[in-house]
């Protein structure tokens, strides 16, 4: 079955303004510091020829348009929102007037997490579990790590990726010691 092939043809001036008109909304709000608008349109054709004489050419298009700001609460911590449009063409996104008024809700958002009271520290317990315990570990601590554990001494035997002095490493007894909780070490 072959297809039409896809493409995208647009009338760049208009997108360009349509994107503007949104990029400058974000003047209108003060509390807002960094804002960024991109469109982005692609089209995609996929061929396939085998030895029994079939033939399939199938396209596709897709548009996506970014939205996104950035503010900062009274206490310096950097505040940031975003909003995404997917849609299989440019025509199909949604029009200006509806993207603004989404960007006044942003906008919003960003005013009220700027007002948002201070939360306390938090220096208790915190109790993770099961699989969240190892998820945990892994993106803090162990992003990219492979290599082997002896779960009943609790050691880390090695990896592929990582040095010869992080062989037989003794996991369990160095958290234990170090945060003063019962550690389990698993694969």
């Amino acid at each position: 079955m072959i297809r039409d092939r896809a493409g995208v043809s647009f009338d760049r001036n208009a997108w360009e303004e349509y994107a503007r008109r949104i990029s400058a909304r974000f003047g209108d709000y003060r509390h807002i510091q960094d804002s960024g608008v991109s469109l982005a349109a692609s089209a995609e054709n996929r061929y396939l020829v085998n030895s029994e004489n079939s033939r399939v050419r199938h396209g596709k298009t897709e548009a996506l348009l970014r939205i996104s700001a950035e503010a900062m609460a009274e206490d310096g911590e950097r505040l940031a929102d975003s909003l995404a449009y997917y849609a299989p063409t440019l025509e199909q996104l949604p029009p200006v007037a509806e993207v603004l008024a989404d960007v006044a809700k942003l906008a919003d958002r960003l005013a009220a997490a700027i007002r948002a009271p201070i939360l306390e520290d938090y220096t208790g317990p915190v109790l993770i579990e099961g699989v969240a315990a190892a998820q945990f570990f892994r993106q803090l601590l162990a992003r990219g790590i492979a290599g082997q554990v002896d779960p009943k001494r609790g050691i880390f035997l090695g990896g592929p990726n990582l040095p010869r002095g992080l062989r037989n490493l003794p996991l369990r007894k160095i958290f234990s010691a170090k945060y003063r909780l019962p550690i389990t070490i698993e694969n």
